[in-house]
């Protein structure tokens, strides 16, 4: 049987998603002795989601160094994400619903285009690079690739895609090494949520591409050990959506 997956399926239901993130957020700052607050819907702001899921992985700024020295983005940078994201939902209003989920963007020092992590939640991090030349195209294919991760790892918060037993490591169809199969899981999910943007807006080469690249994800993992039974729903939607445009 295959996910719902946000982005991706009309009618998947975010708040439904969100409210249920919320409260399990909430039970994990009870477990680690966080003054909690009454309303589980305050565990969907950035910050105290991000200072929540760091906790509970056990990782800081200071031991990330994508998130080291982060700040949050200010002046024409700033302006240019907002355009970005603003271009996105106008060019794929089904998306609407999605906005309710806030989300924090920042600069990173880091020499990298983009960054987020499950343990920063609702959190997109881009480097300086971004915003080079200006290129509005460029900044939205950098907030989508984020922000699609951001919410496939609100699944992941709810249930894990793998077990983590045998721990096999892939190569991304892009040459990245070392890679665990949730993280192929990820790199698979954004390529089908660009692929799924450029199709509306009619950029056929881009889709292919990254047609291609969905599949040489999936073709990788598909025996791997460590799936759970969600994680092998994910992979089984998206193969989906790779047979929808044999």
């Amino acid at each position: 049987m295959s996910s719902k997956l946000p982005l991706l399926d009309e009618n998947f239901d975010p708040s439904q998603l969100m409210d249920t993130v919320a409260r399990k957020r909430m039970q994990q700052a009870q477990l680690l002795g966080h003054a909690v607050t009454g309303n589980p819907r305050d565990y969907l702001e950035p910050d105290t989601a991000r200072k929540v899921l760091s906790d509970f992985y056990g990782i800081s700024d200071d031991t990330d160094p994508y998130a080291r020295g982060s700040s949050e983005l200010t002046g024409r940078f700033q302006e240019l994400a907002k355009e970005a994201k603003d271009r996105i939902f106008n060019d794929a209003p089904e998306w609407l619903t999605f906005e309710e989920l806030p989300i924090a963007m920042l600069l990173t020092p880091a020499t990298v285009l983009s960054y987020s992590c499950l343990c920063h939640p609702q959190h997109l991090f881009f480097g300086e690079v971004s915003f080079k030349d200006e290129s509005l195209d460029f900044i939205v294919e950098n907030f989508l690739h984020e922000y699609a991760h951001n919410w496939l790892y609100l699944l992941q918060e709810i249930s894990a895609f793998s077990a983590d037993r045998y721990r096999v490591m892939y190569t991304l169809p892009s040459g990245t090494p070392n890679r665990p199969v949730t993280a192929v899981i990820d790199a698979a999910y954004v390529a089908a949520v660009l692929r799924y943007y450029y199709a509306k807006i009619k950029k056929p080469q881009r889709e292919a591409e990254l047609t291609a690249y969905l599949a040489g994800c999936l073709m990788q993992i598909r025996n791997d050990p460590d799936l759970t039974r969600v994680g092998l729903g994910v992979c089984r939607r998206l193969s989906e959506e790779v047979a929808s445009l044999s």
